[in-house]
């Protein structure tokens, strides 16, 4: 029945975020907790400009003229945008001259496929059998 299937799945779920909150008391070296840092990750992949810019670091480094002259917009939008992706970890920048230039950090990357994963993955072992 369908509110079996709900207390199912809200339970599973309330016993996940239980196992993660337990792992929070590790706190990371730049003071973000685990969940502060996968705000962060999933907050730099929910918008389609910073989506498009991800794109275009697929293919390598990019300086900033590059990314503002291809995407159509402006100095600060861009600088809004990477901001957030590299506050995310997923993209790292480094200075040359007067331009900025980004690419895809591999540990970062890394590190936001595992949360991603981790954070969808059902973990059975500690399924209730409430409501049944």
């Amino acid at each position: 029945n369908t509110s079996n299937i709900w207390c199912d799945m809200l339970t599973n779920h309330f016993t996940r975020l239980m196992m993660y909150i337990s792992k929070i008391i590790d706190v990371r070296n730049d003071g973000d907790d685990w969940f502060s840092k996968d705000a962060k990750i999933f907050k730099a992949l929910c918008d389609t400009k910073r989506l498009t810019i991800l794109d275009y670091l697929k293919s390598g480094e990019k300086c900033a003229c590059v990314l503002i002259e291809n995407m159509n917009i402006g100095q600060s939008a861009l600088s809004y945008h990477m901001k957030i992706l590299c506050d995310s970890g997923i993209v790292h920048a480094r200075q040359e001259g007067k331009w900025t230039h980004y690419s895809l950090s591999k540990s970062g990357s890394e590190y936001a496929s595992k949360r991603l994963l981790e954070l969808t993955t059902p973990n059975t072992e500690n399924q209730s059998n409430c409501c049944k």
